[in-house]
């Protein structure tokens, strides 16, 4: 082999990790498009093998940051995003959230893409709610102008990302990229909450952005596997800050929270928006899923700063729900996004 992959593929090979600058190189490298799929395919696989590390990762993120459409915002926001890959039924947590949040003015430029195993991805559930994504720049600036709200849509702002499409396909299993997706947002936000399916998957995502930057994000595994705030039990809480990374655990209990899994197990992505629509349309707080939906959404309105703890974030956003405020976001959301 004697390709301009090769040095990469030796030294994970051997199960050393790449530098941050090598990584970023390497992932530069992919996106010529210049590198057959057997190689990507050995490189990732070296990677996953051997566990991918921080640097790594931010290597990764800096490269595919530099090649994603960008979608300048004019306001700080924040992006609530998972890694998925939980392999479970799922309610769309975050995009519901996003409606309280902007209700409450708090600008969210929301991150997603379609589900890969299952229908029932964030944009998938857009698609059933009957929002149009696929929409220019400026188109979405505007949208963001009007509502504190947009939905970027990842297969339209990484291109480059076809250049590993194949390789991922045949591997057809996590890799490296499953975790940067949100490290990756258009808009650059400041703010984040990212979900992770376990302990060990949350910390390197903290300690990546960490390394890249942010001024406040919540990295968080959630209880059974989730990768969000749960309700059934206690979930571990990454917090970074400019200069300090802590964990913490929250515990639902602390709210009077209480569930089992049956009780907040989603379904496909129509069915999802259905309840959406019944819940929102309603005021109604008092379903196992309208209180999963606050509670991250609560923790989204700690990261941002809007409330001094979650238990406080988790009582603003029961009141956008109850006055209505959430389901009028999402009515005036629906008609910008088609104008």
């Amino acid at each position: 082999m004697n390709s301009s992959l090769k040095k990469y593929i030796d030294i994970t090979a051997t199960g050393e990790n790449l530098s941050k600058e090598d990584s970023r190189g390497c992932l530069n490298t992919i996106f010529t498009g210049n590198c057959k799929s057997d190689e990507i395919i050995k490189l990732l696989l070296n990677l996953k093998d051997k566990g991918e590390s921080v640097e790594e990762m931010a290597g990764f993120a800096s490269a595919m940051r530099e090649k994603m459409l960008k979608v300048p915002v004019s306001k700080k926001a924040i992006d609530l995003c998972g890694t998925g890959g939980t392999g479970k039924e799922r309610f769309n947590v975050s995009t519901a959230a996003s409606f309280i949040l902007s209700a409450a003015s708090v600008p969210v430029a929301k991150h997603g893409n379609y589900g890969s195993k299952k229908g029932n991805g964030s944009f998938d559930f857009l698609k059933s709610l009957d929002i149009s994504f696929d929409l220019t720049v400026s188109e979405l600036q505007s949208i963001f102008e009007e509502t504190d709200l947009c939905f970027l849509f990842a297969r339209n702002h990484h291109q480059a990302m076809k250049y590993v499409a194949e390789a991922r396909k045949q591997i057809n299993a996590r890799t490296i990229f499953n975790i940067l997706g949100p490290l990756c947002n258009p808009a650059s936000v400041d703010y984040q909450v990212i979900g992770a399916v376990n302990e060990d998957i949350a910390q390197k995502i903290a300690h990546t952005i960490k390394l890249l930057g942010t001024s406040r994000s919540l990295v968080i595994a959630g209880a059974d596997g989730l990768d969000e705030l749960s309700t059934t039990g206690k979930s571990i809480i990454y917090e970074i800050n400019s200069d300090s990374l802590e964990r913490k655990e929250f515990d639902p209990l602390t709210l009077g929270l209480k569930a089992v899994p049956a009780d907040i197990k989603g379904a496909g992505a129509k069915d999802n928006a259905g309840l959406f629509c019944e819940l929102f349309s309603n005021n109604r707080t008092d379903h196992k899923i309208s209180e999963l939906v606050c509670l991250n959404a609560g923790a989204a309105f700690y990261c941002f700063g809007k409330v001094k703890d979650i238990q406080s974030g988790y009582k603003l956003a029961e009141e956008q729900i109850i006055s209505g405020a959430a389901w009028n976001k999402y009515l005036l959301y629906k008609e910008a996004s088609k104008k």
